[in-house]
Protein backbone atom coordinates (compact mmCIF):
# COMPACT_ATOMS: atom_id res chain seq x y z
CA UNK A 1 0.00 0.00 0.00
CA UNK A 2 0.97 3.39 -0.93
CA UNK A 3 1.14 6.04 1.59
CA UNK A 4 -1.87 8.23 -0.45
CA UNK A 5 -3.69 4.67 -0.30
CA UNK A 6 -3.35 4.49 3.79
CA UNK A 7 -4.06 7.90 4.18
CA UNK A 8 -7.38 7.51 1.70
CA UNK A 9 -8.19 4.29 4.20
CA UNK A 10 -7.57 6.39 7.82
CA UNK A 11 -9.86 9.30 6.26
CA UNK A 12 -12.49 7.05 5.40
CA UNK A 13 -12.09 5.14 8.78
CA UNK A 14 -12.44 8.86 10.90
CA UNK A 15 -15.61 9.58 8.45
CA UNK A 16 -17.31 6.30 9.25
CA UNK A 17 -16.37 7.35 13.25
CA UNK A 18 -17.39 10.77 13.07
CA UNK A 19 -20.84 9.20 11.14
CA UNK A 20 -21.53 6.34 13.75
CA UNK A 21 -20.87 9.38 16.83
CA UNK A 22 -23.41 11.74 14.89
CA UNK A 23 -25.86 8.92 14.91
CA UNK A 24 -25.35 7.74 18.70
CA UNK A 25 -25.81 11.59 19.73
CA UNK A 26 -29.21 12.38 17.62
CA UNK A 27 -30.15 8.75 18.97
CA UNK A 28 -29.74 10.04 22.56
CA UNK A 29 -31.30 13.47 21.67
CA UNK A 30 -34.56 12.25 19.97
CA UNK A 31 -34.66 9.97 23.38
CA UNK A 32 -34.05 13.23 25.91
CA UNK A 33 -36.62 15.22 23.41
CA UNK A 34 -39.19 12.12 23.75
CA UNK A 35 -39.03 12.31 27.41
CA UNK A 36 -39.53 16.24 27.31
CA UNK A 37 -42.35 15.55 25.32
CA UNK A 38 -43.89 12.93 27.78
CA UNK A 39 -43.69 15.05 30.42
CA UNK A 40 -45.02 18.25 28.14
CA UNK A 41 -48.27 16.39 28.17
CA UNK A 42 -48.82 14.87 30.97
CA UNK A 43 -48.48 18.31 32.55
CA UNK A 44 -50.81 19.75 30.04
CA UNK A 45 -53.17 17.07 31.20
CA UNK A 46 -53.18 18.01 34.87
CA UNK A 47 -54.17 21.47 34.17
CA UNK A 48 -56.12 23.27 36.87
CA UNK A 49 -59.21 22.21 35.98
CA UNK A 50 -57.69 18.82 36.31
CA UNK A 51 -56.26 19.22 39.56
CA UNK A 52 -59.65 21.57 41.20
CA UNK A 53 -61.28 18.42 40.34
CA UNK A 54 -59.13 16.09 41.96
CA UNK A 55 -59.53 18.68 44.92
CA UNK A 56 -63.25 18.27 44.91
CA UNK A 57 -63.40 14.33 44.27
CA UNK A 58 -60.78 13.94 47.44
CA UNK A 59 -62.77 16.33 49.75
CA UNK A 60 -65.72 13.72 48.77
CA UNK A 61 -63.74 10.87 49.00
CA UNK A 62 -62.73 11.50 52.50
CA UNK A 63 -65.51 13.81 53.72
CA UNK A 64 -63.47 16.88 54.58
CA UNK A 65 -66.38 19.15 53.97
CA UNK A 66 -68.39 17.32 56.48
CA UNK A 67 -65.48 16.92 59.18
CA UNK A 68 -65.66 20.64 59.14
CA UNK A 69 -68.89 21.18 59.53
CA UNK A 70 -68.64 18.44 62.79
CA UNK A 71 -65.91 20.62 64.00
CA UNK A 72 -67.71 24.04 64.08
CA UNK A 73 -70.70 22.18 65.33
CA UNK A 74 -68.63 20.75 67.85
CA UNK A 75 -66.82 23.86 69.02
CA UNK A 76 -70.60 25.65 69.29
CA UNK A 77 -71.43 22.78 71.73
CA UNK A 78 -68.38 23.52 73.31
CA UNK A 79 -68.86 27.37 73.74
CA UNK A 80 -72.38 26.47 74.98
CA UNK A 81 -71.27 23.93 77.73
CA UNK A 82 -68.92 27.01 78.76
CA UNK A 83 -71.57 29.28 79.47
CA UNK A 84 -73.16 26.46 81.17
CA UNK A 85 -70.55 25.28 83.55
CA UNK A 86 -69.91 28.89 84.22
CA UNK A 87 -73.55 29.66 84.91
CA UNK A 88 -73.95 26.83 87.46
CA UNK A 89 -70.89 27.62 89.19
CA UNK A 90 -72.25 31.45 89.39
CA UNK A 91 -75.49 29.84 90.93
CA UNK A 92 -73.79 27.28 93.42
CA UNK A 93 -71.85 30.02 94.44
CA UNK A 94 -74.49 32.36 94.95
CA UNK A 95 -76.52 29.76 96.61
CA UNK A 96 -73.85 28.70 99.22
CA UNK A 97 -72.76 32.28 99.74
CA UNK A 98 -76.27 33.37 100.57
CA UNK A 99 -76.53 31.11 103.13
CA UNK A 100 -73.01 32.09 104.86
CA UNK A 101 -75.22 34.77 106.94
CA UNK A 102 -77.10 32.27 108.67
CA UNK A 103 -74.31 30.49 110.14
CA UNK A 104 -74.31 33.75 112.91
CA UNK A 105 -78.25 32.31 114.00
CA UNK A 106 -77.77 28.24 113.70
CA UNK A 107 -76.97 26.51 116.70
CA UNK A 108 -75.72 22.90 115.19
CA UNK A 109 -72.24 23.20 114.53
CA UNK A 110 -72.47 20.24 111.93
CA UNK A 111 -75.41 22.42 109.73
CA UNK A 112 -72.37 25.72 110.42
CA UNK A 113 -69.80 23.74 108.90
CA UNK A 114 -71.38 22.29 105.85
CA UNK A 115 -72.79 25.84 105.30
CA UNK A 116 -68.98 26.38 104.72
CA UNK A 117 -68.58 23.55 103.50
CA UNK A 118 -70.68 23.94 100.14
CA UNK A 119 -68.99 27.38 99.38
CA UNK A 120 -65.74 26.38 99.84
CA UNK A 121 -66.31 23.31 97.75
CA UNK A 122 -68.10 25.90 95.09
CA UNK A 123 -64.88 27.77 94.83
CA UNK A 124 -62.59 25.28 95.08
CA UNK A 125 -64.92 23.26 92.01
CA UNK A 126 -65.18 26.82 89.89
CA UNK A 127 -61.06 27.63 90.38
CA UNK A 128 -60.36 24.30 89.21
CA UNK A 129 -62.34 24.19 86.35
CA UNK A 130 -60.72 27.94 85.36
CA UNK A 131 -63.96 29.65 85.81
CA UNK A 132 -63.01 31.78 89.07
CA UNK A 133 -62.09 34.65 87.66
CA UNK A 134 -63.57 37.93 86.91
CA UNK A 135 -67.36 38.38 87.77
CA UNK A 136 -67.40 35.14 89.44
CA UNK A 137 -64.43 35.70 91.09
CA UNK A 138 -65.46 39.16 92.69
CA UNK A 139 -69.10 37.42 93.99
CA UNK A 140 -67.22 35.22 95.34
CA UNK A 141 -64.49 37.55 97.25
CA UNK A 142 -67.60 39.37 98.35
CA UNK A 143 -69.23 36.66 99.79
CA UNK A 144 -66.15 35.96 101.95
CA UNK A 145 -65.44 39.49 102.90
CA UNK A 146 -69.67 39.51 104.17
CA UNK A 147 -68.70 36.15 106.09
CA UNK A 148 -65.64 37.71 107.80
CA UNK A 149 -67.04 40.75 108.69
CA UNK A 150 -70.47 38.68 110.52
CA UNK A 151 -67.46 36.50 112.50
CA UNK A 152 -65.51 39.89 113.54
CA UNK A 153 -68.68 41.80 114.10
CA UNK A 154 -69.68 38.88 116.60
CA UNK A 155 -66.38 39.50 118.69
CA UNK A 156 -65.93 43.12 118.55
CA UNK A 157 -66.62 43.00 122.65
CA UNK A 158 -62.90 42.05 122.55
CA UNK A 159 -60.29 44.95 122.43
CA UNK A 160 -57.48 44.29 119.88
CA UNK A 161 -54.42 45.46 121.97
CA UNK A 162 -51.30 46.55 120.20
CA UNK A 163 -48.07 46.06 121.95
Amino acid sequence: MKDVDVIQYLTQITDQQHNDLITVLTIFIAIISLGAIFTGVLQWRFSDKQIEKMKIQFKKDYGIDDLKNKVKEANELNEKLKLTITSNARMQIDSTGSLLPLTQTIEDQSAKGNIVGNFTGALISAQQLGLLEGPLLREGVVYVCNFMRIFTKRGTDKKIVKT
